[in-house]
């Protein structure tokens, strides 16, 4: 990046990553567009939190889909818990658009990057298990909790784009 920066400098650098930016965006919004508008519904829980066992620490999403625009509102979700398993808003966005993005044809699938993050919202509500506030322990939200995120996207989405 610093041989990039030098060669071509910062401007001309920043200008192709909003542009790139840009077309994924839009690309992933063309995508979207063809997706038949409603609203859908998944959740998924996982066992417990390790610490209260077998009480189900569950994942709630509505996925919006009304022309071009996408909304996941994770804020029906559980509260968050005592065990290591709440996810903190980062990994929370990071694998909804994974998920979303494995809904889309390969050949948008290779160009993953911002665009493809601002191209839907995403709604949590904070002190969820999908929007851990501080103290919440979230040492296995990676494994754990970020499996629940994952399945109820795509349980909502499937919903929308079943095949």
């Amino acid at each position: 990046m610093l041989e990039l920066l030098e060669k071509y400098g910062k401007d001309t650098i920043t200008f192709s990553l909003e542009q790139m930016w840009e077309a994924t965006r839009a690309a992933v919004k063309t995508e979207i567009a063809t997706w038949p508008d409603g609203e859908y519904y998944g959740e998924s829980a996982c066992d417990d939190d390790g610490m209260t066992l077998d009480v189900p620490v569950t994942v709630r999403v509505r996925a919006q889909v009304q022309g071009d625009h996408l909304t996941l509102d994770f804020s029906e979700s559980d509260l968050q818990v005592k065990g290591i398993v709440n996810a903190p808003l980062s990994l929370t966005h990071v694998k909804s658009s994974y998920a979303v993005y494995c809904c889309f044809p390969p050949e948008l699938s290779r160009h993953y990057n911002q665009g493809s993050y601002d191209a839907f919202k995403l709604t949590t509500k904070p002190g969820t298990v999908t929007d851990a506030q501080y103290p919440a322990p979230c040492g296995a939200c990676t494994l754990i909790v970020a499996a629940q995120i994952l399945e109820a996207v795509w349980m909502a989405l499937g919903q929308a784009i079943p095949e």
